[in-house]
């Protein structure tokens, strides 16, 4: 997926060395699954798809008045009548350097359960 280039192995490697610290295990014996149930925090990989499904969700709630960026996600959702107040979205790249779009990365938006098309509270996210 995501998680092949050298900075995210670099990413997660600073941030499981910092959870290591804090739970006391410099030498590297526990391990991820474990350092993640104690440390009781989210992995990069888990902060980059929330932060992303947010700033799509809040872009696409501004609106055609919104930046430029909004008016292409309002374009590009798909909101079915079975599933209201919800969308999704559909990678159309062709091409590997397609799916860089920030459209095109917005596929774990199938797992989000709130309505959320019809403006949603940005506390509530």
């Amino acid at each position: 997926m995501y998680t092949k280039s050298l900075h995210w192995n670099l990413l997660n490697w600073v941030h499981y060395k910092a959870m290591r610290i804090v739970l006391g295990d410099p030498q590297n014996k526990m391990p991820r699954r474990e350092i993640d149930r104690l440390g009781k925090c989210s992995t990069p990989y888990q902060w980059m798809l929330y932060s992303n499904t947010k700033m799509a969700i809040i872009l696409y709630n501004l609106g055609v008045n919104g930046p430029w960026l909004s008016e292409r996600l309002i374009n590009r959702c798909y909101r079915n009548d079975r599933l209201p107040g919800m969308g999704t979205f559909i990678d159309t790249s062709r091409l590997a350097i397609g799916r860089q779009s920030f459209v095109n990365r917005l596929m774990m938006l199938r797992k989000v359960t709130i309505q959320w098309t019809n403006g949603i509270n940005p506390h509530r996210l």
